[in-house]
């Protein structure tokens, strides 16, 4: 009865995700994904695809590929604060994406890019700032404010670390919490770009009585995350997919995007262009060797 008197109201399973996420500043990158290994190809990407797990022997290995040596003192301080002791662990399941890999990695270092177009959708009003080189401010508009940074960073491997709160009407106090992402990614070509991601979370809410609930309902906290992690996955193909066949009208859109810094903003045209362009260079090749064979 001592962790229900903390909250206003009784509080919902769904509101109770939400909040565990928001607070640990995932409401923005379990949109993005990453993996290890080289990714399958068509025939046998459904046959490796994996399961979510949250056993202690994935925990260790994701702990084993922290490059520790290569992070300075407060980074490691900050990440060893959360995945020692997670409230809340989770692998999300292997995905594997068609997506141009200069592209799939663009958009994983600049987030913000990805908010806005989902803001120009309609698909979402959070917002994402860019405070720094490797930092980000964001905000779901729902009483959810975090801080995320990019604590390492390589083409393989990817590491964020986020702190953020909630403080509205769910709850009667402020809920904070922390959170570690490790992003690892395989490429392979095949006749397409395909990207292998997986993504290990590590979650902490700090309020005792809540760390205690999280835990709790972790596997739907954890399939919450999933489901943003398959559909994010899908998103980034969809864009790489339009570069592709219609890099014109998606430069129309870029061109909207106000919440993006310029540079930022023109070296995403440049890279969607040469995308376009290349793909049409392709498709001529392929056009001209196939009328060579029917002559």
């Amino acid at each position: 009865m001592g962790i229900l008197r903390s909250f206003s109201a009784p509080i919902s399973r769904r509101s109770l995700l939400h909040a565990c996420a928001a607070a640990g500043g995932c409401w923005l990158f379990p949109r993005l994904a990453s993996a290890e290994g080289q990714a399958p190809s068509r025939q046998s990407r459904e046959a490796q695809e994996e399961k979510a797990v949250s056993t202690r022997e994935a925990r260790e290995e994701a702990l084993r590929v922290i490059p520790w040596n290569k992070l300075n003192d407060e980074s490691q301080r900050k990440l060893r604060s959360v995945v020692e002791s997670p409230s809340v662990y989770r692998r999300m399941p292997k995905k594997t994406i068609d997506c141009d890999s200069g592209l799939y990695l663009f958009l994983l270092r600049n987030p913000e890019v990805v908010v806005n177009m989902w803001q120009l959708m309609g698909i979402s009003n959070m917002t994402a700032q860019r405070t720094g080189p490797f930092h980000w401010k964001g905000n779901d508009g729902a009483g959810t404010q975090c801080d995320v940074e990019l604590a390492y960073g390589t083409n393989d491997l990817h590491i964020m670390y986020g702190e953020g709160f909630y403080e509205g009407s769910m709850f009667k106090h402020r809920m904070s919490g922390r959170c570690v992402l490790l992003l690892r990614s395989g490429y392979a070509q095949d006749g397409r770009s395909r990207v292998a991601t997986l993504l290990d979370m590590f979650l902490t809410v700090d309020n005792a009585g809540l760390d205690l609930v999280a835990k709790t309902l972790s596997p739907l906290v954890g399939s919450t995350a999933d489901s943003n992690f398959a559909e994010t996955a899908k998103f980034l193909g969809r864009v790489s997919l339009t570069a592709e066949r219609n890099g014109p009208k998606l430069e129309q859109m870029t061109s909207k995007l106000t919440k993006v810094e310029p540079q930022i903003r023109e070296q995403f045209v440049q890279l969607t262009s040469e995308i376009y362009q290349q793909n049409a260079i392709g498709e001529a090749s392929a056009a001209s060797m196939a009328n060579g064979l029917r002559r």
